[in-house]
């Protein structure tokens, strides 16, 4: 369920949050981007990108904002992770500084050559994270190879379309998508992302759009047709785990989360119901194809939540990241935190906070004693303003479809700590 990790730096302790609603009176400044200075403290200026899309359809005049993909679509079963990004400032650890894409990279830790970019030569080859290189062989085959073939033309038009710099990707980066720091003729700091098509990508950038930079990046440029986004930078990049208080860390990203929470901006962004449908079903298959009997009990439970709690909502559906956990909030200087890689979805915000409950430090953990799990389940239902037993059967639901992929993975550990959350969850909720 999880993927790739960012490195833990402690944040700017001394950054005061400014809601980007507060920004006011943009001016166009270098590279065609949009600055704006707040107006409540007019000695605060930063790089506010405005959420006014006028301003986000240049990029050196060149730049231009596509219209989202339409039509609905449909979202894996298998998994509900990301592309994580390490962003942090390169210059405060020069030995992990990203080099230039325009320099020869050495490509030991992929196992694939890729070709020379079709005849500008901008691009001589690329070297891809571990961790997407691994992916892209496992999960995407053919496909994967074909897309990575594409790569370094896809690298090389973006860098002529949009006038910028790609630099080496980030590490250890995403499982579906190349992210790389990116830079304009001015020296503007960017993020360059290409993700490899696939069902979960689909509204991505209308999320983000949808967003208006409220608590996330802002969307600079898109091209959705070839999944490619050029966004806003968040510097210095560190992640929310990164917080090692852990009140902290939930109470952060429940303000995010409550934020985020918006009205449908399109039919682009796939429903929760049908596909908690799927994941009913594919978990059903999985308990019956692995005969697993002795954990029967929990799952199917698990596997009646996920075909009947999209349907007896109360609360008005919103827009859902579908994805949001610290390791996909990152410090900046706008806001102490924005928020990155939505998967997103239209439903029931209950569904939300699962992540954030059973979580640490990047992944599945360990359930606590029970009276610990009611504690956290009040303590987030509290800052969200939702019913914690609701919250509770979604995890339960959501643990159990987590356990059986892992066990059909043939990941035991993890299949193991999943099993455990939907035990503990399936007493709590009796």
């Amino acid at each position: 369920m999880q993927g790739d990790r960012q490195t833990h730096e402690d944040p700017d302790p001394t950054r005061t949050t400014i809601p980007l609603a507060r920004a006011a009176r943009p001016s166009p400044v270098k590279g065609g981007l949009t600055l704006g200075q707040t107006g409540e403290d007019p000695a605060w200026s930063c790089a506010v990108i405005s959420d006014s899309q006028a301003h986000l359809s240049t990029l050196r005049g060149r730049a231009t904002l596509e219209s989202p993909f339409e039509g609905g679509r449909q979202r894996s079963a298998a998994t509900m992770q990301g592309d994580r990004q390490t962003r942090e400032d390169p210059r405060q650890h020069p030995r992990q500084s990203p080099g230039s894409l325009r320099s020869s990279v050495p490509l030991r830790e992929m196992g694939w050559l890729l070709p020379m970019a079709g005849g500008t030569g901008s691009v001589a080859r690329v070297d891809l994270p571990d961790v997407l290189a691994a992916s892209l062989r496992t999960t995407f085959g053919d496909g994967g190879r074909r897309w990575v073939e594409d790569l370094p033309m896809r690298i090389d038009d973006a860098q002529r379309r949009w006038g910028i710099t790609i630099e080496a990707p980030f590490r250890p980066g995403g499982v579906t998508s190349f992210v790389a720091p990116a830079r304009d003729a001015q020296g503007n700091d960017l993020v360059y992302k290409i993700t490899v098509p696939h069902d979960e990508a689909v509204g991505e950038d209308t999320a983000l759009i949808a967003y208006a930079g409220d608590g996330a990046v802002q969307v600079l440029a898109s091209q959705p047709r070839t999944f490619e986004s050029l966004l806003e930078r968040a510097l210095p990049g560190t992640d929310l785990w990164s917080v090692h208080d852990d009140r902290e860390r939930v109470e952060a990203t429940c303000r995010l989360m409550a934020r985020l929470w918006r009205p449908v901006p399109e039919s682009s962004i796939g429903r929760l119901a049908p596909v908690a449908g799927r994941w009913a079903d594919v978990t059903e298959r999985r308990l019956i194809t692995l005969e697993l009997p002795w954990i029967s009990g929990p799952i199917e439970r698990g596997i009646d939540l996920l075909r009947t709690l999209p349907h007896d909502q109360t609360a008005d559906a919103v827009l859902l990241h579908g994805d949001l956990h610290p390791g996909n909030i990152l410090a900046a200087e706008r806001e102490p935190w924005l928020v990155i890689d939505p998967k997103p979805l239209v439903g029931d915000p209950a569904f939300e906070p699962v992540q954030i409950l059973t979580q640490r430090a990047g992944r599945i953990a360990e359930p606590p004693e029970l009276d610990v799990v009611a504690s956290r389940l009040s303590l987030i239902a509290g800052l969200v303003a939702l019913d914690p037993e609701r919250i509770g059967l979604w995890a339960l639901a959501r643990t159990a479809e987590w356990s059986m992929w892992s066990f059909e993975r043939g990941d035991t550990i993890d299949a193991a700590v999943a099993y455990t959350w939907t035990r503990t969850l399936d007493t709590l909720m009796a």
